[in-house]
Order: structure tokens, then C-alpha cells, then sequence
């Protein structure tokens, strides 16, 4: 890598965002990129059978032969490339290829990342908001290979999304009890298009008071091709969630009917747990969230520096605009200011002044309260000589939420009361980005909230407050 290094002047710099990435059944490809000599580029990713995410460096109808050293790395949220493949004087041979050719002297080694890493055991490291960031650098001793960096954002089209809840009546979970079946649309518009005709067959069976199992089938009258996913969750007096499944499925192109049969769920061992989500009035209220998607690339936008070169055939499809490279830098370090003045927060770095919550003291910074909220800046000029200002009826941990909130912008627990409780607080201080971002919370989840306020029944003051938040935010 120390040689590769040695060029670092003539490397050429291509950073890739991929939103919606839990979406990427199929390959994918990124818009076309230009090194010197006009010589055409992009980046392609696709899962394989293996189960494992592919990224490739693959180039465009050439007419000559190049050599050159590439690095391809998946970043993780604060920028750092962990997961990395590095060639050197790899070798593409001319070609005459089309665009989306996959002929190997197009084509690049690739990196390969088990999906679960990204997805599941790393997803917090490597899927902030679900985009996903790759980079690749490009080295070469060729004279006319020039230093660049290119800043490009896709998204993933999702094609329908449906949020069902749904009592059911049980008796007893530990007595024998009579198989019962549903059949329910997932989608209600009689708009809405064939392919997108989904129906949840849910059935719970009961076999010789041993096997108590959900069984789940998902089917259609056929139609175009549908990525898709569903989950399954139980509901817990307080609104908690038990994830009862989530899994992923592509329907082909098909004229007749079509049956995803999953797994079945066993309730041998997890009856405790689900008994622990059985409400008194001896009704389970079961959450559907059902998603289908064509696992496409769509809403692209590219971001260069003014000496960058990107294709005009690119800048065309994907909406490009040119914009200075600290625009197209500005996510990174934004992520970076954020983490930086948590980090201050967290460890009181040259706090100057104390909040007495409760039983509590917290270190904070009167600039930044200040600058975040009229209302603290007004309390803060009365209490100048002060290095402790008492802070009343707030609970000490809505007041870190709050805090995190001031510093970095960001909400970490998505947990109802809190977000309810830190629009309350947001409304005292009159931190009116924070209104809105509860607000909007509450709006895109608006079906969950029903459900949770018909089985509450200590949280009626709590539920009266996001009545009032969304009718005021109309």
C-alpha cells in the first residue's frame, strides 16, 4: 500500500452514498465517472449467492489496454475504510463493450463482505440513516492522469409501502385452542396495480397443545417483478415491540398466482416471552409492516469539484448538478462536527457552566445552549455569576435526550414517551427544529400510534399530548 501511497498525487477519487441500501437485492451501478484520456468508469454492486455484497470497478467500451493501482473500501460512519481491497497494476484490456457489459476484461477483482456483517452484526457502524458509502481510488504514473474527487448520491426506489395492525383473540396461550386463519389485503387502493396485489394469509394452528406455530403465507394473482419485505411484530400494553419475523422475498415475473410460504414461527420456545405481550383482554394486536420495492437505482445527483469529470451521459440521467467539493464533503464533516461536540458533552471538555436536574448535575456549554434556544439564553444572562442553574419539572433523562438533541441534532430514543416528552420540552425552550422533528415522527408513523393509544391504558395523559402535536401541526 506504502507504493500506492508514493502516487497519492495522481489519484483520482470517487465516493459513492447508496440510500435505501437494505433495498439492494439485485446489481446495482453507480453513474459513470471519466479518468484522464477520457477513459469511462463505474462502480458495480450486487449481492451474490453466496449471500455476500460484491463491488466491483468495471470500465466502459475502451479501445486501448490501462494499467493502474485501484483501492476499493467500504466506509464506515465516521469515514473510516474498514472493510478494503487494494490491486496493483491491475490490467483492463481493450474492449468493445456495452455499458452494462460484465465481460471480464471490464471487469476488476471485487471486494466481497458478508451481507449479514453490513446489515446486521455492524449495521450501526456501516448503514447511518440505511446509506451505505463506498470509495474507490484510482493510481497512475500516465502523465495525463490527473487528481480528482467525485461525489455521487443514488437512492433505491421503493415501489409501496403498507402498515397493517390487527387484533387477535386468543383465550389462553397455554391451552389448547381452535387453528384460525386469515386472509387480508396489503394493499387497499383499487388503484393500485396488479403486481402490487398482495395478500397476508396468517394462520395460528394449534397441534395437540405441543405446537403452537404462526404460520405465514404471502401470496399474489401475479404480475411484474416485486422485491419484498415483511415484518411481523406483538405489541406489549406499553407499546413495545417483539419482532416476531423479518424476512425478504422477490416475486418473478409471473401471470399466475404466486405463494411465499415462510417459515413457520414456534411458539415451544418463546411462549414466555410472548405471554409477557398477551394483553388481559386476552387479545394479541399484531403490527404488519410490508414493503415492496423493485430494487432499482433512481433520485441520483452528483456532486463534483469544478476540475471533477463525470459523464455528461450520467450528469444527465441522474439530475446531476456541479456544486464546490466542501459541498460534497459537507455530509462527512458534518457527521465529524457532530461527533466531536458529543464527544464534549459526554466528557465535559471546558464546560463552563452546570444544569441541576432533579437529583442530577450536568456539565454543558453556555455558548452552545445559548445559541440553540432563545429561552436558555434568556435564563443564562440572568444567572451570569452563576455556574449552576437549577432546571425544574423535566426528568433528568429527558433533559440528555434533550441536550444530545442541542449538540448534535440527533434523536436516539425512538421510544414513543420519549419523543412525546422531548416535544413538551422542545415547546418550553422553544427549540422549534426539535418540534418539527418529533412532529414528523409522529406523522410518518401515525397508524402505529392508533394502535398503541387503543391498548395503553396508563398513558392517557401521554396520548392526549400527541393528539394535540399532530392536530396543532396540520
Amino acid at each position: 500500500m506504502s507504493d500506492i501511497l508514493d502516487l497519492k498525487e495522481k489519484v483520482f477519487t470517487f465516493s459513492w452514498k447508496i440510500k435505501n441500501f437494505s433495498y439492494c437485492v439485485e446489481s446495482i451501478r453507480s453513474p459513470e465517472f471519466i479518468t484522464g484520456n477520457n477513459r469511462k468508469w463505474f462502480l458495480r454492486v450486487h449481492v451474490n449467492k453466496k449471500n455476500q455484497i460484491r463491488c466491483s470497478l468495471v470500465r466502459v467500451k475502451a479501445s486501448e489496454s490501462t494499467t493502474l493501482d485501484y483501492e476499493i473500501s467500504i466506509l464506515t460512519c465516521d469515514g473510516t475504510p474498514e472493510v478494503k481491497l487494494t490491486e496493483k497494476e491491475a490490467t483492463f484490456k481493450k474492449s468493445k463493450l456495452a455499458k452494462n457489459s460484465q465481460h471480464r476484461n471490464a471487469l476488476g477483482r471485487s471486494l466481497c463482505v458478508a451481507k449479514d456483517i453490513i446489515h446486521k452484526s455492524r449495521r450501526d457502524s456501516f448503514l447511518l440513516n440505511d446509506t451505505l458509502t463506498i470509495k474507490c481510488q484510482m493510481w497512475s504514473s500516465e502523465d495525463h492522469f490527473e487528481a480528482r474527487q467525485a461525489f455521487v448520491s443514488s437512492q433505491l426506489f421503493l415501489n409501496a409501502t403498507s402498515r397493517k395492525h390487527f387484533p387477535w383473540p386468543v383465550d389462553n396461550l397455554k391451552k389448547p385452542f381452535k387453528s384460525d386463519k386469515r386472509n387480508i389485503p396489503l394493499f387497499n387502493s383499487k388503484a393500485i396495480k396488479k403486481s402490487d396485489k398482495f395478500f397476508l394469509n396468517f394462520t395460528m394452528v394449534d397441534e395437540f397443545n405441543e405446537t403452537k406455530a404462526f404460520q405465514i403465507k404471502v401470496s399474489r394473482p401475479g404480475g411484474k417483478r416485486r422485491c419484498t419485505i415483511l415484518k411481523l411484530f406483538i405489541f406489549d400494553i406499553n407499546g413495545k415491540a417483539l419482532d416476531l419475523v423479518t424476512e425478504e422475498f422477490v416475486f418473478g415475473k409471473m401471470k399466475t398466482q404466486q405463494i411465499w410460504q415462510l417459515q413457520s414461527v414456534n411458539w415451544k420456545n418463546k411462549i414466555t416471552e410472548i405471554e409477557n405481550y398477551f394483553q388481559c383482554s386476552n387479545l394479541l394486536f399484531i403490527m404488519c409492516e410490508f414493503v415492496t420495492y423493485i430494487g432499482v437505482v433512481t433520485k441520483e445527483t452528483s456532486r463534483l469539484n469544478p476540475t471533477d469529470s463525470v459523464s455528461s451521459h450520467s450528469l444527465e440521467s441522474c439530475g446531476g448538478r456541479l456544486v464546490s467539493d466542501m459541498d460534497g464533503n459537507r455530509s462527512q464533516c458534518s457527521e465529524y462536527l457532530k461527533n466531536d461536540l458529543k464527544q464534549m458533552l459526554d466528557d465535559g471538555i471546558f464546560c463552563d457552566l452546570k444544569l441541576r436536574v432533579g437529583t442530577e448535575t450536568i456539565p454543558v456549554h453556555r455558548s452552545i445552549l445559548s445559541a440553540r434556544s432563545p429561552v436558555f439564553r434568556t435564563m443564562l444572562a440572568n444567572h451570569k455569576s452563576s455556574d449552576t442553574v437549577d432546571v425544574e419539572d423535566v426528568e433528568a433523562y429527558t433533559m440528555r435526550q434533550l441536550l444530545l438533541y442541542v449538540y448534535t441534532g440527533n434523536i436516539d430514543d425512538l421510544q414513543w414517551e420519549n419523543i412525546a416528552k422531548l416535544y413538551s420540552v422542545g415547546d418550553r425552550f422553544k427549540i422549534l427544529c426539535l418540534k418539527e422533528k418529533c412532529v414528523s415522527l409522529f406523522k410518518r408513523n401515525r397508524d402505529e400510534f392508533y394502535l398503541r393509544k387503543r391498548i395503553g391504558r396508563d398513558l392517557s395523559s401521554y396520548y392526549s399530548t400527541l393528539q394535540y402535536i399532530i392536530a396543532s401541526s396540520v
